[in-house]
C-alpha cells in the first residue's frame, strides 16, 4: 500500500495528502476499513507535521477505540509509536510515556513485530525529553534499536536509530563517534537519497555534526 511506503520514508506532506483523497473515496463508497486506516494515516501526518492541534487526541481516541474492538486489521502498533513521538515533541511527556508503553504491550500480545525498533528508539527519546541525565538508559534503548534493525536487515529503521544515537553522542561531546556511527549505515544506501532520515543523516555528515 502506499500509505505504507509513505509512512515508512516518513513523508507527512505527500501521507496528509494521499490520506484525504482516499477518506473522500471511501466515504463515496461506503468502505469503513479504508475510511479507518486512511484517517489514521491522515491523523499520523497530521500529528508529525504540527499543523493540526486536534489531530493528537484525535489519534488517540481512534485507536482506543480499535483496541477496545479487537482490530488487527490496521497497524497499531505504528499508530501508537508516531503518537508517542508526535507527544514527545508537543511536550506531552506523560501521554508519550502511556502510548510508548501500549505499543509494547500490542507488540507483545500480537507479535507484530515489524515496528519494534522504533518502539525502542522513541523510547530512548522519551527518556531523554524527561531528563536529560538518562543517557544510558537511553543509549542502552538505542543499541537494542540497532540490534534488532541489523538483525532484520531493516536499514532504514536502522538509520533512524543510528540517527538517535548520533545525537546523543553529539551532546556527550562525541561527535567523531556520532560520525562513525551514521557513516556506514548512510553508504549502504543506494537511492532514497530525498527521504528525510537520509537527509538528515547527509547533513550530520556533511558539517561533521
Amino acid at each position: 500500500m502506499v500509505g505504507n511506503l509513505l509512512l515508512a520514508r516518513r513523508d507527512w506532506v505527500e501521507l496528509k495528502q494521499l490520506s484525504n483523497e482516499t477518506i473522500a473515496l471511501s466515504e463515496k463508497y461506503g468502505h469503513e476499513d479504508g475510511l479507518l486506516l486512511s484517517t489514521q494515516f491522515q491523523l499520523i501526518a497530521s500529528c508529525m507535521l504540527g499543523d493540526d492541534v486536534s489531530a493528537l487526541p484525535s489519534l488517540c481516541a481512534l485507536m482506543e477505540q480499535e483496541r477496545a474492538t479487537g482490530c488487527t486489521g490496521r497497524n497499531l502498533i505504528s499508530g501508537h509509536v508516531h503518537a508517542a513521538e508526535a507527544a514527545i515533541q508537543a511536550g506531552q511527556l506523560d501521554l508519550a510515556q502511556h502510548l510508548n508503553a501500549l505499543a509494547t504491550l500490542l507488540m507483545e500480545e500480537r507479535g507484530m513485530r515489524a515496528w519494534e525498533p522504533e518502539v525502542w528508539r522513541v523510547r530512548a527519546e522519551l527518556l531523554l525529553a524527561q531528563d536529560p541525565a538518562n543517557t544510558q538508559e537511553a543509549e542502552d534503548c538505542l543499541q537494542r534499536a540497532l540490534a534488532i534493525s541489523r538483525s532484520r536487515k531493516g536499514r532504514s529503521l536502522e538509520l533512524r536509530a543510528a540517527l538517535s544515537l548520533a545525537r546523543l553522542r553529539v551532546s556527550q561531546n562525541r561527535a567523531r563517534d556520532a560520525v562513525a556511527l551514521i557513516q556506514p549505515v548512510y553508504d549502504r544506501f543506494t537511492q532514497g537519497f530525498e527521504t528525510l532520515d537520509l537527509v538528515q543523516a547527509k547533513a550530520m555528515l556533511l558539517t561533521k555534526i
